[in-house]
Parts: structure tokens; sequence; C-alpha cells
């Protein structure tokens, strides 16, 4: 029999116990410390809950949003009742809101359907809002133990390599092979779940992209084709992601009295649900003659006839930070033209069109505006001395 030295890793399927076997043994020895992680008695509201933020975030950035939603809204019942500006405000900074809305969809349905739990099965699990094939089959696996594969971006890049695969990573047909396959192999498994994540943790922290993994660390390097070969900087194929659409806007700083103005957004499309402050696309031209101005004016009077829509007049402006926020489709080129107005119409008025007039606390704990706006936020509460972080990534 080949010792695992001389193991071609397309063998796997007839040494699958000595590499579940290796797998869940560096996991237990070497996981990382996540805050969601219980390798004894795993919460299964704790698996969704991270996993749903982790998707196109990092570790390191969910790691404080975790802690503060879960110490809020502890559990489903908890997550299926709050009202949606606050569950916005928890969410707010991580990106992608519509996880945010499906998550407390979910939890609707469960309190519905399922008695408030989570079920096991992972069939039922990707038929709930918000949860697809590999969040149905980690929080089956890591929460209950079921011999069911979780295949992200690390499991690719892992297996490509193992595999030495040249199949593209980003197509549909690669990630149901190398589903099929793990599915295969984890009811081999002591604890399929300690499986599923010990091959992230190995994507996250050895067998890392851009032709840099850490091989002698890893502890299936007897296992990969890719490392014998000596192509693991050539591998995982990708295609390369389509150009991002570019926008230009001019965002108001709408100041009086100390307070600013934010807006609701509309309830279907980008940013859905969120607060913003009022703005405008602009040209690439408007900006730089914008930009060169000395002063706002030219722009004021530009943007007068919105002041007038809100009821307002305005006493001065001047242009303070351009910044770049970068969607997943499309990217923002913004200058904020800060504003100060005279006195404003009735709260009433601007609130049947959805805005407000938000001081610095209420800019941190009641209105969620994304980050797309966290340049000007910060200035803002940097001018009040209201300053503390909370609202940053």
């Amino acid at each position: 029999m080949k010792t695992v030295t001389d193991m071609d890793p397309q063998e796997l399927r007839e040494h699958k116990e000595e590499f579940l076997r290796v797998l869940n043994a560096w996991f237990i020895a070497e996981h990382r410390d996540l805050p969601w992680r219980d390798l004894d008695a795993p919460n299964p509201y704790h698996v969704w809950i991270s996993e749903i933020m982790l998707q196109q975030t990092r570790v390191s950035a969910v790691v404080d949003y975790f802690l503060r939603f879960i110490s809020e809204l502890p559990d489903i019942a908890a997550l299926a009742s709050v009202p949606d500006d606050r569950l916005m405000k928890l969410w707010e900074g991580l990106g992608y809101y519509s996880r945010a809305r499906n998550l407390k969809r979910c939890a609707q349905v469960l309190m519905h359907d399922f008695d408030g739990a989570m079920p096991r099965d992972p069939a039922a699990l990707a038929k709930l809002p918000g949860i697809g094939p590999y969040t149905a089959g980690a929080i089956a696996s890591i929460a209950f133990g079921e011999p069911k594969a979780a295949v992200d971006g690390n499991v690719l890049r892992v297996f490509s390599r193992l595999l030495a695969d040249r199949s593209d990573i980003s197509k549909e047909s690669t990630k149901k092979a190398y589903t099929e396959l793990l599915d295969e192999l984890l009811p081999y498994a002591h604890n399929a779940g300690h499986i599923n994540q010990a091959i992230m943790d190995l994507g996250a922290t050895i067998c890392i992209p851009g032709g840099e993994a850490r091989c002698s660390l890893c502890p299936v390097e007897g296992f990969c084709k890719a490392r014998r070969e000596g192509i693991t900087g050539e591998l995982p194929v990708k295609q390369r992601a389509q150009s991002r659409r570019q926008e230009h806007r001019v965002i108001l700083i709408l100041e009086n009295g100390g307070k600013v103005l934010v807006g609701k957004r509309p309830e279907q499309g980008l940013l859905a649900g969120l607060y913003e402050y009022p703005g405008a696309r602009i040209t690439p031209k408007q900006m730089e003659d914008f930009e060169q101005g000395p002063s706002g004016k030219r722009a004021l009077k530009a943007y007068e006839s919105l002041f007038g829509e809100f009821g307002l007049t305005a006493k001065k402006a001047r242009f303070a930070l351009r910044s770049k926020h970068i969607f997943s489709h499309i990217e923002w080129e913004m200058i904020g033209l800060y504003v100060e107005t005279a006195d404003p119409c009735a709260t009433e008025a601007l609130a049947e069109k959805n805005l407000y007039f938000a001081d610095a606390g209420e800019l941190k704990e009641r209105y969620a505006l994304p980050g797309a706006f966290s340049a000007y936020t910060n200035e803002f509460l940097n001018r009040r001395g209201d300053i503390d972080g909370s609202h940053e990534t």
C-alpha cells in the first residue's frame, strides 16, 4: 500500500479514512478560535448567523458584528421580531444588506413552521429564505454533524490544488464536482462538521491564494498533486471578474442646528431600506469643475431646486471630502457638498417624505447608513466632537 507521501490525490476515495483522520486531528489541534465556534456543543443559531455574515466578508470584519448582534438578538425569536430599522443598524457597515433582511424573514419562517428551531435536514434548510446549498451544508454539518458538504471559495481552492485541477472554480460545474466528491467522503468522517471547517481553515490560513501556499505547514501536503508538481501558484484557475460600472455622485450634507438631513431609500434596489444623505448623479466633467471652483457656489446653484423640494434654503456651502465606494457591480466616485441651511420646514412635512434631521447620537444609534457614506458621517461626527468609531467596520 502507498504511504501518504506517495499518494496520488486522485485516490482520495481509496484512502479516504486516512485523509479524513489527518484533517480532523489537525483541526482539533489548530482550529481558529472564533466566537461562533463551539467544538463540543455547537449552537445552530450562532452557526447560521456567522455563516450569513461571513458571505462576501472577511472573518476579521465579522467578529465584532457577530458579538454585538447576538448580544442584542440572542435567539431566533428575538431576530424574528426585531424592527427593520434596528436590524439594519446592527448590520450597518457589513454590506450586502439583503442578507440581513433574509435573516429576519427566515427567522419568522422558523418561528411559524419549525417551532422556533433550526431544522437539521440540509434539504429543509436549503428551502429557507437566504439559505442556499453552501449555507445549508454548513449549518447541517457544523451544528448537527450531518455528512453534507459546504463548498466555499476556500474549499474550491484547496481541492483544485489537491487534485491539480485546472477547471475554472467560478463555474458551477466545478463547484458541483467538488461538492459531490466531499459528499461521498464525509460519511466516513468522525465529525463531518470538523472536516468542512478544517478545509475552510486550511484555505484561509495555509492554502492561501496568490501562489503563497504554506505547504510545509499543511497536514495533507502528502495528498496534494499540485504541491508535488510545483504548480500551487498556478491554481486555482478563475475567470476574471467583469469590470464595474462607474458612477460620479455629489453627496449633499445638509446641516441645521447641529443636525444633518438623512433620507430613507426605497424598499427595492441598491441599499434598499437604508438611510442616505441626499445626492445626485453628476458627470465626470461636473465633478472636475466643482473641485476646481473656489467654493461650492456653482454646485449650490445647480442643486437649489433639490433644496426647495425638501423645503430648505441654503445659507452657504463648501466642498469637502472626495471618496470612493466599491460595490460588487458598481463603483461610486463621490464628492461631498456641505450646506448650511436656513431654518427647516416642519419636521412633520419632512417625515412625510422619509426625511429626518438627525443629531450625532441618532446617526450612531438609530439611522443605518451604509459604508458608502462613512467618510461623510465620520467628518460630520468629528466636527461635532462625537466620533467614537462605533459605526465603522
